[in-house]
């Protein structure tokens, strides 16, 4: 928007977010699914649509010839360099991995209409995954491939201005007619406003029903017996006598927000979410710059104890907390370019250049890796801790120590014994009846 109608970025960032803004308020999860699936529709023909006449275009030469040969540019593949193998593994798993945190995947896949349903989709998204990424590939290797001083662009080229992340539009804009060239940049505006109401509703869904309606808009009850309540069944009974039952005792938990409340909580999440991300956007002239943060804090945070929540079973609160906190530490330390951090801590492979230190080795597995490792650690020292009484009972607030008293019952096993009782009584009554008539002969 802002190389097609040469406004300037922060107006066009603004109107970009008031749309996503406006309607996903008026929509909500239905909004944001249609315009995703109408989105990538329009994105995979225009993109498709765009790459003749980039490949074409005169002043582009053939990427084959440039694929390894520095004719115009250097090659657009990139040289080749061993060094630079951690880096390039660490971006394969930080992509490949870090993407599961994603609020938003989760978000679709549980809104599926069954299992079998959420397994395909996910399936037959890798797929389309690997369709999708080929115009990009296409059009960033026609870029690099342009003598830009023969286009009305002129020279430098993209890349030596500062404009790099801006260079699919720009390639867009000089390289193809101006109707194909309207179309593409704002099916690609329309793939950015897909991931902004993606966020939109992630955040305010997140906030409003593990935040706002579980924790602060919540009431403990413990008197009045409701349905879907969580019970708990305590051994009362006096040892020896086989007709004292147990004695239920209830526990269950009462939102008290109505569900206009929550509507309303979602609407004022969505706009203050937007508001705030947008000023966030504007202070960087970059939206790819937070994408790659979130995808690392994702893949820093998120992932490994979604890792250890679904296959270790002794994390826990304490554990989280400690993965979160060295994992994110030894990334700062490690050093961050993009943010204008140091490096602190080098690493293995961590070298001066130009009096600058620089790591080549994958800090961000690396930090992964800590979180996943310090996850199971901290989790098992809490729970021995607390379970062998080391620590007083009240300073375990994530609870993790294990209460023997509560035993919750199925209703199979609850059937189990009502028959295993009924048996009892049978029993008794049949042997009351054989000394009655006993004494009745006597």
């Amino acid at each position: 928007m802002s190389v097609i109608l040469d406004l300037s970025y922060n107006v066009c960032i603004w109107i970009s977010a008031s749309v996503a803004i406006i309607y996903t308020l008026l929509g909500g999860l239905y909004s944001v699914a249609y315009t995703d699936v109408i989105q990538l529709i329009l994105i995979f023909i225009s993109l498709w649509l765009c790459v003749p006449f980039v490949l074409m275009n005169p002043n582009t030469l053939d990427i084959s010839q440039t694929l390894l040969n520095n004719t115009l540019h250097a090659p657009w593949i990139g040289e080749p360099d061993l060094k630079k193998t951690g880096l390039m593994i660490d971006q394969f798993l930080l992509f490949g991995l870090g993407s599961l945190g994603f609020q938003c995947l989760h978000q679709r896949t549980l809104a599926a209409s069954s299992l079998s349903t959420a397994k395909l989709t996910c399936v037959v998204a890798a797929f389309l995954y690997s369709v999708f990424i080929i115009p990009p590939i296409l059009l960033g290797a026609a870029a690099a491939s342009t003598d830009w001083n023969m286009t009305s662009y002129g020279s430098p080229f993209p890349y030596e201005r500062g404009e790099k992340t801006m260079v699919l539009p720009i390639t867009l804009q000089h390289l193809t007619p101006p109707f194909i060239s309207i179309l593409g940049t704002g099916c690609v505006a329309a793939a950015v406003m897909s991931s902004a109401d993606s966020v939109l509703i992630s955040a305010a869904s997140v906030f409003t029903s593990s935040i706002y309606k579980n924790i602060l808009r919540q009431k403990v009850n413990r008197n009045k017996k409701k349905k879907n309540r969580r019970s708990y069944y305590i051994e009362d009974a006096i040892p020896g006598d086989v007709f004292k039952f147990t004695q239920p005792r209830t526990l269950y938990f009462l939102p008290q927000a109505s569900e206009r409340e929550i509507q309303w909580v979602i609407r004022v999440t969505v706009v203050v979410v937007g508001l705030i991300g947008t000023s966030l956007t504007i202070q960087k002239k970059s939206v790819l710059f937070f994408w790659f943060i979130s995808a690392e804090v994702a893949y820093l945070i998120i992932f490994p104890q979604l890792l250890c929540v679904l296959f270790l079973n002794i994390s826990n609160g304490y554990g989280a907390v400690a993965g979160c906190v060295l994992g994110v530490m030894l990334r700062l330390l490690s050093g961050e370019p993009s943010l204008g951090l140091p490096v602190t801590i080098c690493l293995p492979g961590c070298v001066l250049e130009d009096g600058v230190y620089v790591q080549y080795a994958p800090v961000k597995t690396i930090s992964m890796l800590l979180s996943v490792t310090a996850i199971v650690v901290f989790s098992f020292l809490g729970s021995v801790l607390f379970n062998k009484g080391l620590l007083p009972e009240k300073w375990d607030v994530f609870k993790v120590k294990v209460q023997p008293s509560p035993q919750q019952l199925s209703p199979v096993h609850r059937a189990k014994e009502d028959h295993e009782a009924e048996l009892l009584t049978n029993k008794g009554f049949e042997t009351n009846t054989q000394e009655l008539v006993r004494n009745t002969q006597c």
